[in-house]
């Protein structure tokens, strides 16, 4: 006989936010199925949806198909996520969930953009990406590809955040012009956090 304990659920949460492990992101709902005795994963929207209800979230202002958001029909404002964003600043694990998030110039998938900058390590925030193919026009459609986190205002002071860019395209078919794309987004939360210690 062998047994194997697997760590807390934070240390998972902390690589599907560092990463954007989508797999892990996925099986997040069936985790929750389990917490309401359900082996079928979509038995874990309603716990969900129940979580959201309880924080406070306008859960009617996003619409989820999966857990990672990578569904054609999944999609959430700038408002919804901000509300899911002060809600866990406000709550015992706050420091626990924004060190869990990719630091800016430090780590995660913001780990290379503004490693000199002087907002490096006071940006903790998670991106997202849907981007498909142009076949017509030869280029790469953005469906979207946001950040959205923490702005370290000093003294224990944190604001939220959120920018994207949706609707657009790349020049060509080169996969580089996204990460073009990604880059300006995590120089704008830069200038962001800048603007908001200066104050």
């Amino acid at each position: 006989m062998a047994a194997y304990t697997s760590p807390p659920y934070a240390q998972y949460a902390k690589l599907i936010l560092k990463v954007s492990h989508n797999l892990g992101a996925n099986l997040g709902i069936c985790l929750l199925a389990v917490t309401a005795d359900s082996d079928q994963c979509p038995a874990g929207f309603p716990v969900l949806a129940g979580f959201l209800d309880r924080a406070g979230v306008d859960r009617e202002q996003a619409q989820l198909m999966d857990g990672r958001g990578g569904n054609p029909a999944d999609r959430a404002t700038p408002q919804v996520l901000v509300q899911m964003l002060t809600y866990w600043q406000h709550g015992p694990q706050a420091r626990m969930f924004r060190q869990a998030l990719p630091v800016l110039g430090v780590d995660g998938l913001l780990a290379e953009n503004c490693r000199s900058c002087p907002a490096r390590g006071k940006v903790f925030a998670k991106t997202g990406a849907a981007v498909g193919g142009d076949a017509l026009n030869d280029r790469l459609a953005v469906g979207a590809i946001t950040i959205a986190g923490y702005l370290d205002k000093g003294g224990g002071r944190f604001d939220t955040f959120y920018a994207g860019v949706n609707g657009a395209s790349t020049p060509g078919a080169n996969p580089t012009e996204v990460l073009s794309i990604a880059n300006d987004l995590a120089l704008i939360a830069a200038y962001l956090q800048e603007s908001s210690s200066a104050r």
